[in-house]
């Protein structure tokens, strides 16, 4: 099986074998899906960052069971947040891009904040149709936000507490071998034993 990140794009032929591959593939495998870059990109964050609105269309099509569309990667940002990333550094607008809002956003992905807490911005001189769906996104991602958020703080309460278990896991290492080496009269104070 082909690696599903590199059948992201617009051309046609790409087109038909990343649907080849969302036939073929069950739903938990898609799901589990992340990209191995740093970003750790689910495949909707992959279309977004790619602008491959026609990809975006047969995930999303697929529903909940292949594509969890407000998931974040591990920068904490939504596809939301790329495809808005994206339409705004498009000064020339030779991406066309404007299309992409209405699919995310009709796939079921909203407005939530990021890690940093940032919403997805658009820019000031977006279209309206720009500004329509994301108006919608930000209407739908109000109920959200606190689900994301709770999931966001249990998240890094993990991290925190298997931070510590390992911090008191070493210092506790450490205190018996000091313990050994003085009972042992491997160690004095001022010399080395």
């Amino acid at each position: 099986m082909s690696d599903a990140f590199s059948l992201v794009s617009s051309d046609d032929a790409c087109m038909s074998s990343f649907e080849s591959y969302l036939s073929s593939s069950s739903s938990e495998a898609v799901l589990a899906l992340r990209s191995s870059s740093d970003h750790k990109d689910t495949l909707l964050h992959a279309i977004c960052r790619s602008g491959a609105i026609g990809c975006a269309r047969l995930l999303l099509a697929k529903g909940a069971s292949h594509c969890a569309p407000n998931a974040d990667n591990a920068e904490g940002r939504t596809p939301l947040h790329l495809a808005a990333d994206l339409y705004r550094e498009d000064t020339t607008g030779s991406l066309a891009f404007e299309e992409i809002f209405e699919v995310l956003v009709n796939g079921g992905c909203v407005a939530v904040t990021d890690s940093k807490g940032k919403l997805p911005d658009v820019g000031d001189d977006a279209t309206t149709m720009v500004t329509k769906p994301m108006e919608a996104a930000l209407k739908n991602g109000r109920s959200l936000q606190k689900e994301i958020d709770q999931e966001r703080k249990n998240r890094a309460r993990a991290i925190f507490d298997e931070k510590l278990d390992e911090h008191i896991s070493n210092q506790s290492a450490c205190s018996i071998a000091v313990c050994d080496t003085v009972a042992s009269e491997g160690y004095q104070f001022g010399s080395r034993g």
